[in-house]
């Protein structure tokens, strides 16, 4: 017995290679939850990342899948080091890309940025549409580096499947020192995934250090 297409809900997988996570995984996780139920979800995480956030993820109904690999944030010092770095990142985006790549997903949202990550990203939309976010303000850098990010975000420009996001307006104007002008004004804000109305709630009962600590699972320390 053959299953309708039609009545099949899209997939959606999201995807990051790194252990440390914040607003990145935050808006991932708003966007699951707002369309839980309309899409199917899958996110892609390293081994050994934070059973917090992968049991908040399960929790909005999106299923997790492990990743062997990952890259690490804090910058390496030392030619060795470096090398080690670049080869650990190559790895992690080549794990990422086979097992993202094909018919399986309608849809992909990786952490993943243009100037950093270009080969694995227009890779993957050679297949389907894939979207990335970019959370905070990019820094100036020097000629050599600025020429690079210039290069990269016009061949991200070439691919009609690569759709970006920023975070915020400041994240967005940071960019028109390194793309093209259509490139950045085709980025879409996006809003904070912020609940006001907890803020302020929060903020109104500041004082009750102890009992906020306790209901959020924050340790004392």
């Amino acid at each position: 017995m053959s299953t309708d297409p039609s009545n099949r809900r899209p997939r959606i997988a999201f995807a990051w290679n790194v252990l440390e996570w914040g607003g990145a995984q935050m808006h991932m996780l708003g966007i699951a939850r707002q369309l839980r139920g309309r899409l199917e979800f899958t996110a892609f995480v390293p081994e050994n990342s934070s059973e917090l956030l992968v049991r908040r993820f399960l929790e909005e109904g999106v299923a997790v899948e492990f990743l062997r690999h990952s890259d690490v944030t804090v910058a390496a010092k030392g030619f060795w080091p470096k090398i080690k770095r670049r080869v650990r990142k190559i790895r992690s985006e080549f794990e990422m890309v086979r097992r993202l790549i094909g018919p399986q997903f309608d849809l992909l949202h990786v952490e993943l940025g243009p100037w950093q990550s270009l080969p694995a990203l227009f890779v993957l939309g050679l297949r389907q549409p894939v979207f990335f976010t970019i959370h905070n303000r990019l820094p100036d850098v020097g000629p050599v580096r600025t020429l690079l990010w210039k290069v990269s975000f016009a061949i991200a420009a070439i691919s009609s499947n690569l759709r970006g996001f920023t975070a915020n307006n400041d994240a967005k104007e940071s960019l028109r020192r390194y793309a093209d002008k259509s490139f950045v004004e085709m980025l879409t804000v996006t809003e904070a995934n912020v609940n006001g109305a907890e803020i302020s709630s929060a903020a109104l009962t500041w004082g009750e250090r102890a009992r906020i600590r306790q209901g959020l699972g924050i340790p004392d320390g």
